[in-house]
């Protein structure tokens, strides 16, 4: 019997601790969404707000918004993912997602899992300047000041580089203006495929180095992170917790107003897709398409002459 029991105990031990999924999203449940000029939709599918800095663009013979929620996804052609377009002439500042409720504002350690897929003819070229600050996501950390969030860190995640196809991923943080951290380079993921991302962020403990990164690739075992760095100062304080999180690609790095003076995508409709995203406090994994948080969607209304129909998005009410 105290075999048994020993036996018992043991397995028990030795399960892998579950995760706590802050919040998860896969798109599916959503009808199709355009993110439109000027408009900005508070507490969409879960999401604290989806925004939208430029309109539909014509061009090619193909109408596009900068991002949109439609079918395929990653799952197949009856599911949908977010899909961010660029060709040569739409220069705008960013459309997407971002999470601060106040149940992420409860951790130190974050840790986001998305899947990505890239195709090889996406390219940007800068030719006078530099096309950094193409930002994948941002997350802000906080402190609460009289029952305000009073952001301290921004948390930066980003496509470096000359050119795209030559850039690499990275991340970086205010207020030390750390070193920038190489978590992947584009030439290793542009091939049209859908690859997992996972990274960890763990801030410092206040006057400490003591921050930590690890990101994974694919099918990397939580024990062997692609990258892993320990000992960063990233000047964060005891108070501080993780209280924003962006998702999309933004503030691109082609603007003219940027820090790329002239530059341009390629000469065609080509788009970035986003799916299966998580938030946690801890290691998240390979685990397939995540229940989503969204109970709606919502549905684009009104109509032009372009291939897609134009219009504003119409929020529906939840069922």
């Amino acid at each position: 019997m105290k075999l048994i029991i020993l036996l018992f105990i043991s397995f028990i031990l030795i399960q892998p601790a579950e995760s706590t999924v802050i919040f998860s999203e896969d798109f599916s449940e959503w009808s199709d969404f355009y993110f439109d000029s000027g408009y900005v939709y508070s507490g969409i599918g879960g999401w604290t707000v989806a925004s939208g800095s430029v309109g539909a663009d014509t061009a090619y013979s193909e109408t596009y918004y900068a991002a949109e929620i439609t079918q395929p996804g990653r799952s197949g052609a009856s599911d949908r993912c977010m899909k961010q377009w660029r060709h040569d002439t739409y220069d705008f500042y960013d459309a997407g997602l971002n999470y601060r409720e106040a149940d992420l504002h409860t951790t130190r350690t974050l840790h986001i899992r998305w899947y990505m897929k890239i195709p090889a003819d996406f390219e940007g070229t800068c030719t006078s300047g530099t096309m950094n600050y193409q930002k994948i996501s941002r997350y802000s950390a906080s402190v609460d000041v009289a029952g305000y969030e009073l952001t301290h860190s921004l948390i930066y995640l980003n496509f470096n580089g000359s050119s795209f196809s030559g850039a690499n991923m990275q991340i970086t943080t205010t207020p030390t203006g750390g070193s920038w951290f190489t978590l992947k380079s584009v030439a290793s993921m542009n091939d049209g495929e859908w690859h997992r991302h996972e990274l960890m962020m763990k801030l410092n403990t206040e006057g400490n180095s003591d921050a930590e990164i690890k990101y994974w690739y694919d099918d990397a075992a939580e024990s062997a992170p692609t990258v892993s760095s320990s000992g960063i100062t990233w000047g964060s304080l005891d108070a501080e917790y993780f209280s924003r999180a962006d998702f999309g690609l933004g503030n691109t790095g082609l603007r003219t107003t940027g820090e790329c003076t002239s530059g341009s995508y390629q000469s065609s409709w080509v788009a970035i897709e986003f799916d299966d995203y998580v938030l946690s406090d801890s290691y998240i994994g390979t685990s397939g398409s995540t229940p989503s948080s969204s109970s709606y969607g919502s549905v684009k209304t009104g109509g032009s002459s372009s291939i897609k129909s134009g219009g504003p998005n119409s929020i529906r009410s939840a069922e």
